[in-house]
């Protein structure tokens, strides 16, 4: 008691004193406004009918909200008699069915406009729409608790109970779900009525049962569009949020100096982050975009970048493409045609296009390089290309030049392995003189076109290949110019596709301008034909026209024919140097094959010099054995090998050499043999050789088809010659190639039907 006391009295004493005494600090600076007491408590005495007519206005999910203000009101919208109130809200959403026989209005309600669980009341948002079928609303607790697969149920109780395909995706196992205590109430009734024994309730059970589910089906029919329709408008209200809050985010960064092309982010990295900040279903408010704004700027500040990155790609690829079509456009206006005019009764012509850069090559011209680079757009560039054609013309012509060159340089390197054989001297290429122009007239337009670099590109004597030969012992196709250059660039486009992203960044790149100045094309698949050449130079110097160009000799057409040997063909140019060059090239391999069986074998082709040459190469592969074996036996002295002084004598006589004149250089030339090498058959004599050709009954040369047959892998089986034709022609190959007496001519000859065509 005194402690209790003497704490009363000094209570009492603070009380009394002049102290001020501590007050509770104010954590809100905005104090919620005080309503007054009691301002909505006469509502509340409202009469049932005038309350009834002011609730016939309202939607179901207002009257469930106003159910869940107060208990009165509670109490007085939970009674059946407020039955009609709910009813006359339904009505005031169109399309909503009216509330079915096993549902209540108020559950009614909530399952189709509230928010809440049906199980747990729990809150699961308005995406979580009703099931139709179930009529439930779970959320994801209560589903997987409540809900149950169709592997689960029994057989017996699957015709008794509902199954849905919304409520959980179906699968192979579970293609339907339904309620477990829906289950639990099914099979409870079976097993009560199995053991009463009462057969005739059970069925009454069942068909009122069925009955029932019948209804829900129905119900369950046209309820799913009216859901559906309500998510439509839903979504369609979210878009409607979402694009008012991107309207008034875009209209205040463009008042702080953005453009409205900025806020338009399409960079995909920055996307993402870009929707969580804008794509909200949440109106813009002062305080939301004072928390959103820091986090803006820098999404904005790199899709601007990149934007301006892209739009200068698409400008550079614009550009390409433009200037490819102005490239065609040109290409078609001004590619050169040249034309030779033939003399004589004949009169032959013929025509020749000269290249022209293709796509990877043009868009390397300095002038058209100059205008990819320009940042601007392909309508411009065509302006500043009209105003400039006249450069790319220039740029275009420099560019064959450049390329006739190359081609003359490798026409150059093809000629120095056949004089490294025979010994002779070479200078360095220094350009281009007098003898290599060409003797053949072209018409006057063409020579405008016509440089000295042309000139030695187009003579019949200038071979080219492209690859490599897919044989040790076949030589490649000849081709010559123009025809090689528009061969290779069209196997240029096979192989490499112009991609237009692609061209735009790498062909207009600087890394290229070296390589645009040293090399117009890519080349790297050409190179000089040296058989080839060898060839031609004896086919035009046999035919009196050491100078001739390649489009004279096309001009004669297919009329060339073989006068060594048994090929009897008529051939164009290109077929002819070929069949040169093929049985020039595999010759040694052929003669050492045709040795080993022990058969001679000599090569018709040959010419004098072709002999000298063999002898010589002979001469030097003796001379390089006899010396190894002199360092190998230093006894053997200074004696000279056998036969090196009469292969030096005879090459010191035979051998061509060159002697400077001046500004040219000549040869001596060694006598050629009296058999021409290739004579040009009449149109008439073609015509009948062509036709002839077909024959039925051919003759063929045993001895070269048994050597061939006898290959056994190490020989080149694939191209050892195999004469076919008429008699004369393969006893004349008897004679020539065999050296075989008249006696035995008949021992070797093979008639029948051709076993293969000749060459190409």
């Amino acid at each position: 008691m005194s402690s209790f006391a003497s704490s009363q009295s000094s209570t009492i004493h603070d009380e009394d004193s002049d102290a001020p005494t501590s007050k509770r600090p104010r954590h809100s600076r905005h104090p919620k406004p005080k309503r007054k007491p009691m301002s909505l408590a006469g509502i509340i005495h409202v009469p049932m009918d005038i309350f009834a007519e002011i609730a016939s206005y309202l939607y179901p999910h207002d009257i469930l909200s106003l159910a869940r203000t107060t208990k009165h009101y509670r109490t007085l919208l939970m009674q059946r008699s407020a039955k009609h109130i709910w009813s006359a809200s339904e009505r005031n959403i169109p399309g909503l069915p009216p509330c079915p026989e096993h549902l209540d209005e108020p559950e009614y309600a909530s399952l189709v406009f509230g928010k809440s669980c049906s199980q747990c009341a729990a809150n699961v948002g308005t995406t979580r729409r009703m099931d139709a079928v179930l009529c439930v609303k779970l959320c994801n607790i209560c589903r997987e608790r409540m809900i149950v697969g169709s592997s689960t149920v029994p057989t017996p109780a699957h015709h008794l109970v509902l199954f849905s395909q919304t409520i959980k995706p179906p699968t192979h196992l579970n293609p339907g779900y339904t309620l477990i205590n829906s289950v639990n109430t099914v099979t409870a009734a079976m097993y009560l009525h199995a053991n009463t024994g009462d057969t005739a309730a059970f069925q009454r059970w069942q068909q009122l049962r069925q009955a029932a589910l019948a209804k829900q089906r129905e119900f369950a029919n046209v309820l799913g569009p009216f859901l559906d329709s309500m998510d439509e408008k839903r979504d369609d209200e979210v878009e409607d949020i979402k694009a008012k809050r991107f309207v008034a985010i875009k209209e205040r960064l463009m008042q702080i100096g953005w453009e409205e092309v900025d806020c338009h982010v399409t960079h995909y990295p920055l996307l993402r982050e870009w929707q969580k900040l804008v794509a909200q279903p949440k109106p813009l408010t002062n305080r939301i975009w004072d928390n959103i704004l820091p986090k803006l700027l820098p999404i904005l500040t790199t899709n601007r970048q990149q934007r301006l990155i892209r739009e200068r790609k698409e400008r550079a690829r614009d550009r390409v493409v433009r200037m490819h079509g102005l490239l065609t456009e040109l290409e078609d206006s001004m590619r050169p045609v040249i034309e030779f005019q033939g003399e004589g009764s004949e009169g032959l012509t013929t025509t020749a296009a000269l290249p022209f850069p293709n796509r990877r090559a043009a868009l390397k011209l300095p002038v058209v390089r100059g205008l990819l680079k320009e940042d601007v757009s392909g309508d411009a560039v065509a302006e500043i290309f009209g105003a400039k054609r006249e450069d790319v013309v220039r740029d275009v012509r420099n560019w064959r030049y450049r390329l006739e060159e190359e081609l003359g340089q490798m026409i150059y390197r093809a000629g120095e392995g056949y004089a490294g054989l025979l010994g002779v001297t070479r200078y360095a290429w220094e350009g281009i003189s007098r003898w290599d122009l060409t003797s053949t007239t072209f018409t006057p337009e063409s020579l405008e076109h016509i440089s000295p670099a042309t000139q030695k590109a187009l003579r019949a004597d200038s071979v080219f290949q492209i690859g490599k030969p897919k044989e040790f012992n076949w030589s490649p196709i000849c081709h010559f110019y123009p025809d090689v250059i528009h061969l290779h660039q069209a196997q240029l486009e096979q192989q490499h596709s112009i991609d237009v992203q692609n061209t735009a960044d790498s062909d207009v790149d600087d890394g290229y301008e070296s390589d645009v100045t040293r090399k117009p094309l890519n080349l790297s698949g050409i190179s000089g034909h040296a058989p080839g050449k060898r060839a031609a130079k004896r086919l035009l110097r046999c035919l009196g026209k050491p100078h001739a160009a390649y489009l004279e000799m096309k001009a004669i057409g297919q009329r060339f024919v073989c006068e060594r040997c048994w090929v009897k063909k008529p051939m164009g140019w290109a077929e002819i140097v070929e069949h040169y060059a093929n049985s020039q090239h595999g010759s040694n391999t052929t003669k050492h094959w045709f040795a080993h069986q022990g058969i001679k074998f000599n090569n018709e082709h040959d010419t004098a010099e072709d002999k000298i040459s063999h002898e010589t190469a002979s001469a030097i592969e003796k001379d390089e054995a006899w010396t190894a074996r002199r360092r190998r036996y230093p006894g053997i002295g200074s004696v000279s090998p056998p036969g090196a002084e009469k292969a030096e004598s005879q090459s010191a006589m035979s051998v061509p050499t060159e002697r400077n004149t001046g500004t040219t250089t000549t040869a001596t030339e060694p006598e050629s043999d009296t058999k021409p090498l290739v004579r040009i058959l009449s149109l008439e004599e073609a015509e009948a050789a062509l036709k002839d050709e077909n024959g039925d009954e051919v003759v063929r040369c045993g001895i070269c088809e048994a050597v061939a047959e006898s290959d056994d892998g190490s020989g080149p089986s694939t191209r050892m010659p195999r004469p076919e034709g008429s008699r004369e022609v393969i006893v004349r190959h008897l004679i020539d190639v065999h050296e075989l007496p008249e006696e035995k001519w008949e021992m070797v000859l093979k008639t029948g039907q051709s076993t293969h065509t000749t060459e190409r």
